[in-house]
């Protein structure tokens, strides 16, 4: 009811339905005092104390009992915000979890994707530093054939033995010259190889 609750003789009232617990367990009730625990208007719980000594229950009894209610309340709502906040604390410490792996998630997605960044200019940087020595090689390979190609016709004529010499000259620069790209593409390729093993 929301209300304090005070029976002197219990046995002889009839707003006490105990009778049947007394004769369960042979305690005799002759005196209650009952008062709600109360939290924001409502009633929670209710404290009650049984058989005072030296007879019934005084309002002095009431007022002290009804004091420990309002710190049992005060107990009571503190114990319910501590739980409601672990529960928040909970809540929020697995929502922070969750944020830290997307975090790491794209961490990850961010560095996979400076690295793919840096291997498509490694790429291209590559790509040019081996076109240079590529592109002599291709030429002088052209301009070495028709080098032997004059060769061969020289040599047919000996009048042009020194002619024959100037071209055979310059086949021999020329396949230096090819061969020095071909050393400058090898080591190209081995740094390329050691980048790869760094990378492992």
């Amino acid at each position: 009811t929301g209300t304090a609750i005070r029976i002197e003789d219990a046995q002889n009232d009839p707003r006490w339905q105990g009778r049947k617990y007394d004769a369960e367990t042979g305690f005799i009730t002759r005196s209650i005092l009952c008062v709600p625990i109360e939290a924001h208007g409502n009633v929670i719980g209710v404290i009650q104390v049984l058989n005072r000594r030296g007879g019934p229950f005084t309002d002095d009894d009431q007022r002290l009992l009804e004091a420990l209610a309002g710190m049992g309340s005060v107990a009571i709502e503190n114990a319910r915000l501590y739980e409601n906040l672990e529960e928040k604390v909970s809540e929020r410490t697995a929502e922070l979890t969750r944020t830290l792996g997307e975090l790491r998630e794209t961490q990850a997605q961010l560095v996979q994707s400076e690295k793919m960044a840096a291997l498509g200019d490694l790429v291209a940087g590559v790509a040019h530093e081996i076109n240079t020595p590529l592109g002599a090689v291709s030429s002088n390979t052209d301009l070495v054939a028709r080098a032997l190609a004059k060769v061969k016709e020289a040599v047919a004529d000996p009048a042009q033995a020194e002619k024959s010499r100037t071209y055979i000259d310059r086949a021999a620069s020329m396949a230096e010259v090819s061969r020095e790209a071909c050393r400058r593409i090898g080591e190209i390729v081995r740094s390329l190889r050691n980048f790869a093993r760094l990378d492992e």
